[in-house]
């Protein structure tokens, strides 16, 4: 009986243990084929904003969040 137990607990130790060095194998595989393809293939750089563009997102904040905004920039600045 003792036998039967720690065969299967033997069978399912290395069954486990190689389905995880399977998957690790896999997934290093995987990796260096994406490193490889970013690699080649770099991504284009985004355009960079106007200064229009941060214009018109600064005007957007109203009046009392400029203020809170001026407010938590003094306490800061005075630490």
């Amino acid at each position: 009986m003792i036998d039967g137990i720690l065969g299967e607990g033997l069978d399912l130790m290395l069954y486990g243990m190689g389905t995880v060095i399977v998957f690790l194998t896999l997934m290093i595989f995987a990796t260096e084929l994406l490193g490889w393809v970013v690699r080649r293939f770099p991504e284009a750089e985004p355009p960079k904003p106007t200064s229009s563009a941060l214009v018109r997102r600064v005007t957007t904040i109203d009046g009392r969040h400029h203020k809170a905004i001026e407010e938590a920039l003094k306490q800061h600045l005075k630490k």
